[in-house]
């Protein structure tokens, strides 16, 4: 599957597959986005508590400073749709489902890491940034293209994720211990 890219302008024609996808704040979680698919457009909103800025969200976003000498500020996201997940990657969406889309974080040199989007055998999207692995506590993770690719990008864990979303998504708690229990005993009888 190609991946689509973001179109910029405002005056994007619309298409009946555009949706408004709510999604958590990966750093700030008092904050929310919502990012219009077919726009393209980030809309951020600022809520009055991290339930508030939880109830609904689909899935979990940020700004990642890209490139090692000339940074930019890159979008990047994840989400659930249609029962599947997908990944916003600086304007270019793909399918995390897909068979042939694969996600890799590696270290480049010490403090240089690059975030990278595999089509088959094609590199569909890289990016280089600064991070010190240093600052991971490895409980609560810093890093969000690291996030993605150890937690949600793998194939074994993206049924867990898109159960956890959808609940979030249908305005229930996921974190719930009743969900949590009937999550793994759902997941274990899937292997």
């Amino acid at each position: 599957m190609e991946p689509w890219a973001l179109p910029i302008n405002a005056d994007a024609r619309r298409t009946e597959r555009a949706v408004r996808v709510p999604l958590l704040n990966f750093e700030d979680r008092r904050r929310r986005y919502e990012l219009d698919t077919d726009a393209g457009e980030v809309t951020a909103q600022e809520c009055a508590t991290e339930l508030d800025a939880e109830t609904g969200t689909r899935g979990m976003a940020a700004y990642v400073k890209v490139g090692l000498r000339e940074r930019r500020q890159a979008f990047f996201a994840f989400y659930v749709a249609d029962g599947s997940l997908h990944l916003v990657a600086d304007g270019s969406r793909f399918d995390l489902a897909s068979d042939a889309t694969r996600v890799k974080r590696t270290s480049v040199a010490p403090f240089v890491k690059r975030f990278s989007v595999y089509q088959g055998d094609n590199r569909a999207g890289s990016w280089l940034y600064w991070f010190t692995d240093l600052r991971e506590d490895g409980f609560i993770p810093k890093d969000f293209l690291s996030y993605i690719a150890r937690e949600v990008a793998p194939p074994a864990s993206q049924r867990g994720k898109i159960l956890f979303w959808e609940e979030s998504a249908a305005g229930r708690d996921p974190t719930r211990p009743a969900f949590q229990e009937e999550l793994k005993q759902l997941l274990q009888s899937t292997d």
